[in-house]
C-alpha cells in the first residue's frame, strides 16, 4: 500500500500496489503563507507503519493567502512494470512529475550477498598477515561498497 504522509505526521492510505490502479486527490496547503507544498510518498509495511520513503513532490510558487481554497491536483498510478508514477500540480498550471520503483531488483540482493561473502574472504585472509596486506584488503571493501552504491543509485534512477 502506498501512502502520502500528512501534515501531523499520521500517513494516508491511497493506492494499492496493483498494477494499473488509478487514484486522483484533491489536496490542500497547510498555511496560508506557504510558498510550496512537500507531498511524501510512502511504501507501508502490513502494520500501517511507513516501511521507506519512496520519494517526494515539490510544487512551487503556492498563491498567497489561499488556505482551504487552492487545491493541489495529485495522481498516483501504478504502471505496467509495477512502478509508482506520481504528477502534483496546481489546477491550471504545469505538473510535477516523478517515477519510483517500488521492487527491489534481485540484482542488489545479489550484490549485497557478494560484498558479505567479500567481507569473509577479506577478514580471514588479513588475520595475521602483514600490514600492506591488511591495507590492501580494507581497499578491496571500500570497491565493493562503492559498487554496491552506485548500483543502488543507478537502479534508483537518482542519476
Amino acid at each position: 500500500m502506498i501512502a502520502v504522509k500528512n501534515a501531523d505526521g499520521s500517513f494516508a492510505p491511497v493506492i494499492d500496489e496493483t498494477p494499473h490502479s488509478t487514484v486522483e486527490l484533491d489536496l490542500n496547503w497547510v498555511r496560508s503563507d506557504q510558498a510550496k507544498a512537500e507531498i511524501r510518498l510512502y511504501k507501508l509495511k502490513a502494520s500501517g507503519q511507513a516501511a521507506d520513503e519512496l520519494g517526494m513532490l515539490v510544487v512551487k510558487d503556492l498563491p498567497e493567502n489561499s488556505f482551504g481554497a487552492g487545491v493541489i491536483k495529485l495522481n498516483l498510478s501504478i504502471d505496467t512494470n509495477g512502478d509508482l508514477c506520481a504528477q502534483a500540480g496546481l489546477l491550471g498550471e504545469p505538473a510535477v512529475s516523478a517515477r519510483f520503483p517500488l521492487a527491489i531488483p534481485k540484482k542488489i540482493e545479489k550484490t549485497e550477498k557478494v560484498e558479505k561473502k567479500i567481507e569473509k574472504i577479506v577478514k580471514s585472509k588479513a588475520k595475521g598477515r602483514s600490514f600492506p596486506y591488511r591495507i590492501l584488503a580494507i581497499a578491496m571493501l571500500v570497491l565493493s561498497a562503492l559498487q554496491v552504491i552506485a548500483i543502488t543509485l543507478r537502479i534508483s534512477n537518482f542519476w
